[in-house]
């Protein structure tokens, strides 16, 4: 689904997105109701006001993530999405006083770990058609990128394509 709303989003905004996800769900939630004969109780609400709330929040979180994927790469996105779970159980400790033992706290810190790895800037220039760009870094950069077969910038198709001659240098005073 997430492509999908990638692919669309110069033509639909988030807000239909999140329209026609609501609505086409809709009839799949009755026909689950109406199946397991829960179709009077499972739309009665004890706490009517914490269903809006939790529709208004639900209804936001969906439309800024469909945002967030016009805006940004979707691999970034992916990657934030997991680390939902790591931001829970430091939210949690922090607002509802949970208690978050060392084990806990180191696997949440080597999550976090990972997903700022994925998120880490990349060098511009680093990996492309006109090879390494300068600095040790990037060249290591532009070396592993070589190197790995799933690369999409440095495919072995790419590989084969002729660099165009780099322009002179001279400056005339």
């Amino acid at each position: 689904m997430s492509a999908l709303i990638k692919a669309t989003s110069d033509r639909v905004p988030a807000g239909e997105a999140v329209f026609f996800r609501s609505f086409f769900a809709m009839p799949v939630i009755f026909v689950w109701l109406a199946w397991r004969h829960e179709l009077r109780t499972g739309l009665k609400a004890v706490n009517p006001m914490g269903h809006v709330w939790r529709g208004v929040v639900g209804t936001m979180a969906m439309g800024l993530g469909f945002a967030g994927l016009a805006y940004l790469p979707l691999p970034e996105v992916t990657t934030l999405g997991y680390a939902a779970p790591l931001l829970t159980v430091i939210f949690a400790a922090m607002f509802l006083g949970e208690e978050v033992r060392a084990f806990r706290i180191s696997a949440v810190a080597l999550g976090l770990v990972g997903v700022l790895i994925v998120l880490s800037p990349r060098p511009h220039g680093a990996v492309g058609r006109d090879g390494p760009s300068r600095g040790p870094s990037a060249r290591r950069s532009w070396l592993a990128g070589r190197s790995s077969p799933g690369s999409r910038r440095c495919s072995s198709a790419s590989s084969s394509i002729p660099r165009p001659p780099r322009p002179s240098s001279s400056i005339s005073r």
